[in-house]
């Protein structure tokens, strides 16, 4: 994570705006970091591109502004859950606003993982983990929505509120 802080500190001057403020969370390739530039878009690619020459492997990323997390955390889309030992919380971001026809809320065959909202690149939602051992929650995200998509924990989006 040291590496990956320098890298985006080192970025600055090819991404066309200083990056300030730079953060990682635990060693999961979250980056939390100021810049100017609003560009998303341009902000994933110079990212991706810097990533990919540094490492030497193709790294999507997935920029988010902090107005659009904050925003999320406080609608709590997981508030009428009962949270126990087995279920797990999801947040997926997708690169574009999805196409998927896809019927909402979507629960899967066997019960076990449930799409609760999508909304413009955001998709909520649940997996229990009672039902099966063997999750194929995120196979049925990218069926649905493509594989330019990102997951999070609920409760990962909640660290990264607290350092925000």
């Amino acid at each position: 994570m040291a590496e990956l802080r320098a890298t985006f500190a080192g970025l600055s001057g090819s991404a066309g705006a200083k990056f300030e403020h730079i953060i990682t969370l635990l060693n999961s390739g979250n980056v939390i970091f100021q810049t100017k530039t609003t560009d998303t878009e341009q902000l994933e690619t110079t990212i991706s591109e810097v990533l990919e020459r540094t490492f030497g492997f193709l790294i999507p990323t997935h920029v988010r502004p902090t107005s659009m997390l904050m925003e999320l955390l406080a609608s709590d889309p997981f508030k009428d859950i009962n949270i126990t030992k087995n279920i797990r919380c999801y947040i997926s971001f997708l690169r574009n606003p999805t196409t998927s026809k896809a019927e909402i809320p979507w629960t899967s065959e066997d019960l076990s993982f449930k799409i609760l909202q999508v909304h413009q690149k955001i998709i909520v939602s649940v997996l229990d983990l009672s039902i099966t051992d063997t999750p194929k929650a995120m196979g049925a995200l990218e069926k649905m929505y493509g594989k330019d998509i990102t997951t999070r924990n609920w409760n990962t989006l909640k660290r990264i509120e607290a350092k925000l």
